[in-house]
């Protein structure tokens, strides 16, 4: 299955997609709208989420139920718009400070192992390096800040939460880094 079959962020393809849907639910607290699709019952839920590429934010229409971690991971990596590679990265941070669903582990082993095998077949681009930047930058890898609850914790629990991220940060820099040097 494509990407844009089940998360679409393409904005003429959002506004198509959502022209065949039906209206369902509006919440006024996450801004998500959900919908039907009459024609195969499918449920689909539209955020609007923010970037650091992109000003007034991503549109990202998502078929229910929602892409889980290592889909997300896949299509951020995959990902063949700024848009769609931004909005997957974003969804695994939302997913993560809203579900508690953790994914940095994950994503940093994909990220090292793509960005080995660029280097290895050649692949030294600037839409490469732009494509690991985004992906580091809008699932905030980059970001050594401890995004745990520290209240109740002994400080040793909470030294290993910021060893964790800040380990986390340091091999994302190092990524971009090395994808730099060729």
């Amino acid at each position: 299955m494509k990407n844009a079959d089940i998360f679409i962020v393409d904005k003429d393809d959002l506004e198509k997609k959502r022209s065949e849907l039906k209206e369902v639910s509006f919440d006024n607290e996450t801004f998500t709208t959900n919908y039907i699709d009459e024609k195969d019952n499918s449920e689909w839920k539209e955020y609007q989420v923010n970037s650091e590429y992109f000003e007034e934010g991503i549109p990202i229409l998502v078929k229910l139920p929602e892409p889980d971690q290592k889909e997300l991971i896949e299509m951020a990596l995959s990902g063949e718009s700024h848009e769609e590679i931004a909005a997957a990265s974003i969804f695994l941070f939302c997913n993560e400070r809203d579900k508690e669903q953790e994914f940095r582990v994950d994503l940093l082993e994909a990220l090292e192992k793509h960005a080995l095998n660029l280097k290895e077949v050649g692949e030294n681009s600037v839409n490469n390096k732009n494509k690991l930047k985004i992906i580091i930058y809008e699932s905030c890898l980059y970001d050594g800040f401890n995004i745990k609850p520290i209240v109740g914790k002994h400080y040793t629990e909470v030294e290993k939460d910021f060893q964790f991220y800040k380990g986390i940060a340091e091999r994302s820099k190092v990524i971009l880094e090395t994808f730099d040097t060729n």
